[in-house]
């Protein structure tokens, strides 16, 4: 397996607040100078991995850190690791990056003598998946009007299609 049919979309690293901070500051100019920077795949990983005091997730896009050169690798206990960062690869530091609401649908259909559940085919630089539709809410848009929306769109149903909503959850 190449490492880009291995190495996931988005990667961590936790870090002090302060050294985020002077690390946006100074990034423009120098990559950060940790050797090696130690990334996970999940979030609660790179924390369990900084492990100390108070910590700021740096999010880090896996194709434009590979595509770098800046020799990113797995490590046998399932962590990756760089030689280099930089800010460009850091999407929370990117304007408008921000934590954002998505809402989705289970779409059931029931027959007789079974139930099928819809799922959308999503490919990403890390291999295919399959997910339920989702999608981001749209500036003024209430989550269940997007959750119908992004179904509609993602499953390619005809205007008319009727979806009946059995449920409404909140995250």
């Amino acid at each position: 397996m190449t490492p880009s049919e291995s190495r996931p979309s988005l990667l961590y690293v936790a870090v002090s607040p302060s050294c985020l901070e002077g690390w946006l500051a100074e990034a423009a100019a120098a990559p950060w100078k940790q050797t090696p920077v130690v990334l996970a795949d999940q979030c609660r990983q790179a924390l369990d991995v900084w492990g100390c005091g108070p910590a700021a997730l740096v999010v880090v896009d896996g194709e434009r850190l590979e595509r770098s050169g800046s020799g990113l690798r797995q490590r046998p206990d399932g962590l990756w690791e760089a030689d280099a960062v930089e800010l460009a690869q850091a999407l929370n530091s990117e304007p408008g990056f921000a934590e954002r609401t998505c809402a989705g649908t289970v779409l059931i259909r029931s027959t007789a003598t079974e139930h099928q559940v819809a799922l959308i085919r999503v490919s990403r630089a890390a291999g295919e998946t399959w997910e339920l539709p989702k999608g981001h809410l749209e500036p003024g848009e209430q989550p269940l009007e997007a959750g119908l929306r992004e179904t509609r769109e993602e499953l390619g149903l005809a205007p008319g299609f009727e979806l009946t909503v059995l449920a409404d959850l909140p995250v």
